[in-house]
């Protein structure tokens, strides 16, 4: 019994974090007064960074108590696709638009890829290595926008955050580089 019920630990932290993903949504996406708006972000800020602890500590723990299923790792990776939306707003509004815009079309690449794969070979293409670090930098740049914004040294914490988002972009580029060449042949990226 104690076995099956660790087993389940990677999908209640998934759990939770859904639950967050839906509560950052709703704070960052209420249209109220500057200032609440500004105490709603510094609260989505705190959730957004204990998703992205949950994220990584989900997927750590499904390894470690040998708890991993495809339905978990399913799970994750919507999860995780529920968070992009606030976090691209965020970026568009508040940081570099052009890289916003990259990210988000990047992001839809990979899903096209992704289906594209599905529909050929009737196979599912995961995230990688890559991808998982870019959703990280993403959520990082996210995370000292929402911390910082109202900050007096906001303009200087600016160049940081779009810089942390310059990264993420790179590396979404190279997992999609990954898929293609997964695409193609290799089998490594398959559950």
């Amino acid at each position: 019994m104690a076995g099956s019920l660790k087993k389940l630990i990677p999908n209640i932290l998934t759990g939770l974090r859904l639950i967050t993903a839906i509560s950052i949504f709703l704070l960052v996406f209420y249209e109220g007064t500057h200032v609440r708006d500004l105490n709603n972000y510094r609260i989505a800020g705190l959730m957004l960074f204990f998703a992205l602890i949950t994220d990584v500590l989900d997927g750590f723990l499904a390894r470690k108590l040998n708890a991993a299923t495809r339905f978990g790792y399913f799970f994750d990776h919507t999860v995780d696709f529920l968070l992009i939306p606030p976090m691209i707003y965020l970026t568009l509004k508040y940081l570099s638009f052009y890289l916003a815009v990259s990210y988000l079309a990047l992001e839809i690449g990979v899903v096209l890829i992704s289906l594209v794969r599905l529909i050929i070979k009737d196979k599912t293409l995961w995230p990688n290595t890559f991808g998982r670090l870019s959703f990280g930098f993403l959520g990082a740049s996210v995370c000292v926008l929402l911390f910082f914004l109202s900050s007096p040294i906001w303009r200087y914490i600016f160049y940081l955050a779009n810089t942390i988002l310059a990264i993420a972009v790179f590396l979404r580029l190279l997992s999609i580089l990954v898929f293609f060449s997964d695409f193609k042949g290799g089998e490594k990226n398959e559950q």
